[in-house]
C-alpha cells in the first residue's frame, strides 16, 4: 500500500511539473512589423539620444512556415538592426534585435519593452543579466523569454512569448 501512495504521489508531482512547463506560444507583438516599426518610431520621438527604424523594411526569406522581415536602425551608424518572424501575417512570434555593442543594444530595449506592454517602471526594472531570462507581463498576460547570445562579435536577443 506504501510503494502504491508513493508512487502516486510521484506520478502526480511529475505531471504537475510537465504541465507548468508546457506553456502556449504565444506572438511577441499582436500587430505585423509595420506597425511595430510605426509604434516604434512615435514612441522614440521624445525620447533623448535616441534612434528610429528605417519605415522601409525588407523582406528576408520565408523558411519553414515563417516569413523573416527586417529593419535598420537609422541612422545606420548605430549598429542596430531588428529582424521580426511572422508565421501569422497579422502578428509576430519572434522579435530579434542584433547590436555592435551592449550599449546600441540596451538602448534599444527600453523602447522595445514599452511596446510589447510594459509599463515605464517595469521596462526599468527588467535587467537581462543571463543567457535566458523570463519575465511576466502583466498588460498582455504573457511570459517573456529574453535569449541573449553573440555571434560574429554582435550581440543579438531574441524574443519569444508564452501564456
Amino acid at each position: 500500500m506504501f510503494k502504491k501512495i508513493a508512487l502516486m504521489t510521484a506520478l502526480t508531482l511529475i505531471f504537475s511539473v510537465a504541465q507548468c512547463f508546457a506553456q502556449d506560444a504565444a506572438p511577441v507583438y499582436d500587430k505585423d512589423e509595420k506597425n511595430f516599426v510605426t509604434t516604434f518610431n512615435s514612441t522614440v520621438k521624445n525620447m533623448k539620444g535616441m534612434f528610429t527604424l528605417d519605415t522601409q523594411i525588407y523582406f528576408l526569406w520565408d523558411w519553414k512556415g515563417s516569413d523573416y522581415y527586417k529593419s535598420q536602425a537609422l541612422p545606420s551608424s548605430e549598429g542596430i538592426t531588428f529582424f521580426f518572424v511572422k508565421n501569422d501575417p497579422q502578428c509576430l512570434e519572434e522579435l530579434v534585435i542584433e547590436a555592435d555593442d551592449a550599449a546600441s543594444l540596451n538602448k534599444a530595449l527600453k523602447p522595445t519593452l514599452l511596446l510589447l506592454g510594459f509599463d515605464s517602471a517595469e521596462a526599468d526594472s527588467i535587467k537581462l543579466e543571463n543567457s535566458k531570462t523570463t519575465v511576466w507581463c502583466k498588460a498582455t498576460q504573457r511570459n517573456f523569454v529574453f535569449k541573449q547570445d553573440t555571434d560574429k562579435g554582435e550581440l543579438r536577443l531574441v524574443i519569444t512569448a508564452y501564456k
